[in-house]
């Protein structure tokens, strides 16, 4: 036998208006349990949501991480190949070249520096010197000139770059002034 209690509820007439409500105690339980159902569903879903995020969050770290480490080992490769490659080519001594005449090349490890000297276009006498890396069979770096008769700061600074070929007999590279963005034009060195 089923047992029910109904539970009623009067409210007092205001101005002609009364209501009654009539609750049943297995409407109660069925309420109860739909709301039950209802939170746990809710929370699983949040837990899902959490979870998920979570995972998101571990597996861009994990990637992040993997980058960087590549990125290590691809620049620790990139100076062993750098130092490899200077042991291998000696850029020391004299170098011809059709812009400047004669070039003096000094390499200290995958340093590369030099100096060269040259007449002007009005007869002044020009010196100039520059300072690069060799990274890889590239030397990147920097050079400055001035004339001699004037003294003081340089005239003329700006970029170089040569490609070193036929294993370090030439550098086929080009050069251009301080904070342009285009190359000035070609500066070909050959090894006397």
């Amino acid at each position: 036998m089923r047992h029910s209690l109904k539970i009623v509820l009067l409210t007092a007439s205001l101005g002609g208006f009364s209501s009654s409500y009539a609750l049943d105690m297995g409407d109660l339980k069925s309420a109860a349990a739909d709301a039950t159902k209802e939170a746990t569903k809710e929370a699983t879903k949040a837990a899902k949501e959490t979870a998920t995020d979570a995972a998101k969050e571990a597996t861009q770290t994990a990637t992040d991480s993997a980058k960087q480490t590549a990125k290590d080992t691809v620049d620790k490769a990139k100076e062993a190949a750098t130092e490899a490659a200077s042991s291998l080519v000696d850029l020391n001594g004299q170098w011809q070249s059709a812009q400047l005449s004669t070039v003096t090349l000094q390499q200290k490890g995958s340093a590369v520096t030099g100096q060269y000297t040259y007449a002007g276009n009005e007869g002044e006498h020009r010196v100039g010197e520059y300072s690069t890396k060799m990274n890889g069979n590239v030397l990147v770096g920097t050079w400055r000139e001035w004339i001699v008769e004037k003294k003081g700061e340089p005239e003329n600074e700006g970029d170089v770059e040569w490609k070193i070929v036929n294993g370090g007999k030439d550098l086929m590279g080009q050069w251009r002034d301080k904070g342009e963005e285009e190359w000035g034009g070609d500066w070909n060195l050959n090894k006397q």
